[in-house]
């Protein structure tokens, strides 16, 4: 396949001695066939490989309390996924720096579809360890399938980024549907045992999204400067490169701490049913991602970091309402709540990255960002059972404070002091 050149133009504006990148078409292609090629595969692709995600923790409950050796090991297997996708952070990033996007992104697919595969010829065989093992290699893929955003943002013109990123991001409502469904289906199949046809399904749905990105194309940054490639670290990270992987942190770890503890919370604390407790998470995840179809316009127009400011509230207003009550209706509204504000500030923090990122040290920002957030992640799902089982659900609710009021003050400083971010 043919690359999208992308080049610095003559005049660039420059913060400190990093030139970031502006985005151009090589010549001859068509601008809307060229750019919308690249979002349209990505977004088709990410549909199908990140519906392993919902599938993944829906199945690996199930399967665990079926094979575990002893109760205290049956979540473990979805503990595994989150810990290949946070371990994966940095190696998926420096594979693409080394291999480009393309490479990454099917090689990651093909790797999903035999990681499930694997989990699914565990079951068939009762191993609760090769399961786990093909848990954790579906964590690795989920990885890259994450930073599908940032080829997004690389696809367009840099004013363009939040928008990208957003319409992508609109992907996880298709996704939070497809793969529990296909799993559904699938778990009684064949006389196979059950839950094997489960993540048969699943490797059929990798396998599509890779021939899906064989139609995909890398998109060539190119500097003007080659100081970004060789700067440290501690050169690179600006104070909105610290702002936007703050507010990453923030959304990914206040989501997660919440989101995983809520069925724990309604189901066996409150005594909920099943169906109320699913009808909960169902919308808190269609919350999370239809905002995307106006997030990305409000930060073309307003900036990423107003976008990251109403995340911010609306973050504060979903702790209000649980802390105000534990009704089914306070669940409900307190969970719808926090898809919207993680929409908000998530995006609005991706936005900020790409547009502070130096071209040529891109690929080494990224896997910080990456890192941090998802490391974070898993720290918080991997910790808010117990947190709420022994501490209790409001106190799970105040252990997000600190994590809000960190980003909001470090978010008003930039704002009232350090003036607009302006793309590099």
């Amino acid at each position: 396949m043919g690359k999208q050149a992308v080049s610095m133009p003559a005049q660039s504006q420059e913060v400190g001695k990093f030139n970031k990148p502006s985005h151009r078409r090589s010549s001859g292609e068509s601008p809307s066939m060229l750019l919308n090629r690249n979002l349209i595969i990505l977004f088709a692709a990410q549909s199908l490989a990140l519906s392993c995600a919902p599938a993944a923790v829906l199945m690996g409950g199930l399967v665990g309390a079926l094979l575990a050796p002893s109760s205290a090991w049956i979540t473990f297997p979805v503990a595994a996924s989150i810990i290949g996708t946070a371990a994966a952070t940095v190696p998926a990033a420096l594979l693409m720096r080394r291999f480009g996007r393309r490479a990454g992104f099917i090689g990651s697919a093909l790797l999903g579809c035999i990681a499930a595969l694997i989990a699914a010829a565990a079951i068939f065989i009762a191993s609760f360890w090769l399961f786990s093992l093909g848990l954790f290699l579906i964590g690795v893929t989920i990885t890259f399938v994450l930073q599908y955003r940032f080829a997004a943002a690389e696809s367009v013109p840099v004013d363009q980024a939040g928008p990208a990123i957003s319409s992508l991001m609109f992907s996880g409502i298709i996704a939070a549907w497809l793969g529990p469904e296909i799993a559904q289906h699938g778990a009684e199949i064949f006389g196979l045992p059950a839950y094997t046809g489960s993540f048969i399904g699943i490797a059929l749905l990798l396998a599509l999204a890779t021939l899906v990105l064989l139609g995909f194309e890398n998109t060539e940054i190119e500097t003007v400067s080659h100081a970004a490639e060789t700067a440290s670290l501690k050169q690179l990270f600006t104070p909105p490169l610290a702002l936007a992987i703050l507010g990453g942190i923030t959304a990914f770890s206040v989501m997660s701490l919440v989101m995983t503890a809520t069925p724990v919370e309604l189901h066996h604390g409150r005594g909920h049913s099943l169906d109320k407790t699913s009808w909960v998470i169902q919308s808190h995840i269609i919350a999370m991602y239809l905002p995307s179809l106006i997030s990305g316009r409000l930060i073309t127009r307003f900036g990423a970091r107003t976008v990251m400011t109403l995340g911010l509230l609306i973050f504060a207003i979903s702790v209000a309402i649980a802390l105000s009550g534990v009704t089914y209706q306070h669940f409900w509204v307190a969970l719808v709540a926090l898809g919207i504000a993680w929409n908000f500030l998530f995006i609005g923090s991706t936005t900020l990255l790409t547009e502070n990122a130096p071209a040529g040290a891109r690929f080494r920002i990224q896997a910080v960002n990456e890192f941090a957030v998802f490391g974070t992640q898993a720290l918080a799902a991997l910790g808010s059972g117990w947190i709420v089982s022994e501490l209790g659900w409001y106190a799970l609710q105040w252990l997000a404070v600190p994590f809000l009021v960190t980003t909001a003050v470090m978010l008003l400083y930039q704002r009232l002091f350090q003036g607009p971010v302006t793309p590099r």
